[in-house]
């Protein structure tokens, strides 16, 4: 599985390349597009967008994955 993070249309073109032999899986993380948006920055710490997309990947019930992100 790959799991892409942050507004998933910026990553569109490379989900139609991993699609080819990959399950994929793009996510808006809180406060980009039409996710949850919290007003406190308290909200966005690196534990709690962690804790986010470990919450994720136990929900679709993945063991291996590959976790593709970028600025953070």
């Amino acid at each position: 599985m790959v799991l892409v993070i942050e507004f998933w249309f910026s990553w569109r073109h490379q989900l139609k390349e991993f699609c080819n032999d990959y399950f994929v899986v793009a996510v808006d993380q809180r406060g980009y597009s039409d996710s949850d948006k919290p007003k406190r920055i308290e909200d966005y710490t690196i534990d709690k967008l962690s804790n986010d997309m470990r919450e994720l990947i136990l929900g679709l019930d993945k063991e291996n994955i590959i976790l593709v992100g970028h600025d953070w």
